[in-house]
């Protein structure tokens, strides 16, 4: 147990759902963005406070809010309390930069939780047998105690198992983090891929060895292709940043 306390995490010993920001810490403000529009409207405001979001609640075109930046706790739960947003849901977006240092960290925990299920669970049946005083070494005296161990008992079992359905949400949450992560990542790659599709293309093509390429004979043939790439390159991401794509 003394491995267990010292591996403690801050959220250990807190219900689920409560709100605690994991990851690099931050003291700047967020940015809080809505994008309002239906078939015929179209507007992007940058807000001030989370405060200035609730009266989109309740107009009849469709709202998007954007909020860059979660390590504003309190932010958070007014929006969440607004919106009806469940806290898991926010507990989720909370976790910002998981580790594997996180994931060995509940493990332990389970299995620690694991082995004193086993250790206790078998104290039940043994104590509810002395308890009903079917052994002739217990006395009668001592029944009231006896059932007070097992009520006892039977409270640790059941702490347990809250500790267990606990990890078992913590590691659910790390996973979500985890994929929400690699899929960031994935983004990035692949818009990067996409990037340099063309430009390899053209590239391969002015690298191909034939004697007669109009190209290979003018002044400016070369610093204009490499232009002319570049300006792709330029063009393609101009256009991901408008569909918001990165």
């Amino acid at each position: 147990m003394q491995r267990l306390i010292k591996k403690r995490a801050k959220k250990a010993g807190l219900p689920p759902g409560t709100l605690i920001h994991i990851g690099e810490k931050k003291t700047g403000e967020i940015k809080i963005t809505a994008v309002d529009y239906d078939e015929t409207l179209f507007q992007e405001k940058e807000l001030k406070t989370i405060v200035e979001c609730f009266p989109y609640k309740d107009k009849p075109a469709i709202t998007w809010i954007n909020v860059d930046g979660v390590h504003q706790i309190e932010t958070l739960e007014k929006l969440g309390d607004c919106f009806g947003l469940h806290p898991f849901v926010l507990e989720d977006e909370l976790v910002t930069n998981p580790t594997l240092a996180t994931l060995q960290i509940i493990h332990n925990f389970k299995r620690d939780m694991i082995f004193l299920r086993k250790s206790v669970w078998p104290l039940r049946e043994v104590i509810s047998i002395m308890e009903r005083g079917e052994s002739p070494l217990v006395q009668e005296t001592t029944g009231i105690y006896l059932r007070d161990v097992y009520d006892h008992t039977i409270h640790v079992i059941d702490t347990i198992e809250t500790f267990r359905e606990m990890l078992s949400g913590m590691l659910d949450v790390y996973l979500s983090s985890i994929s929400n992560k690699l899929n960031s990542i994935m983004k990035v790659l692949t818009i990067i891929a996409t990037i340099f599709m063309p430009l390899t293309f053209f590239a391969g093509v002015y690298g191909m060895n034939f004697k007669y390429m109009p190209e290979l004979e003018w002044r400016w043939g070369c610093p204009i292709v490499l232009l002319f790439m570049f300006s792709i390159g330029i063009s393609m991401l101009i256009y991901f940043k408008k569909k918001k794509w990165m």
